[in-house]
């Protein structure tokens, strides 16, 4: 059913991730070097989203340049924090509030009008 595939967000579909898949995604931003160490010590998808800059510096012996650019990539597959996604929610519930108001007092608040 493709319905599932749609509605999985990418948090869900890279923890399915097998060692090899890590590897892959690695190998576009780090050299095979540091890729072998992800491998080495059997990084899935889930493990993976553990790993932080520190963290693959203190226990995967990465160098700092490769380490920095890898955590950063992975805060990206992590999608925006529920805290970003509820401060997007607000701000167009305020939006929203706030032409529910101005329409109230018959103030026109919609874009473009004359």
């Amino acid at each position: 059913d493709m319905s599932i595939s749609t509605t999985s967000t990418t948090t869900e579909i890279v923890e399915q991730w097998s060692i090899d898949e890590v590897v892959r995604w690695a190998k576009k931003f780090v050299d095979s070097e540091e890729v072998s160490k992800l491998k080495n010590h059997k990084v899935n998808g889930r493990s993976l989203f553990a790993l932080t800059e520190e963290k693959l510096i203190k226990y995967l012996n990465f160098t700092f340049g490769p380490a920095s650019i890898l955590a950063k990539e992975i805060e990206k597959l992590k999608g925006p924090t529920l805290q970003e996604q509820k401060r997007v929610v607000s701000e167009s519930q305020l939006r929203e509030a706030i032409n529910a108001v101005l329409n109230e007092k018959g103030i026109n608040n919609s874009e473009g009008s004359t």
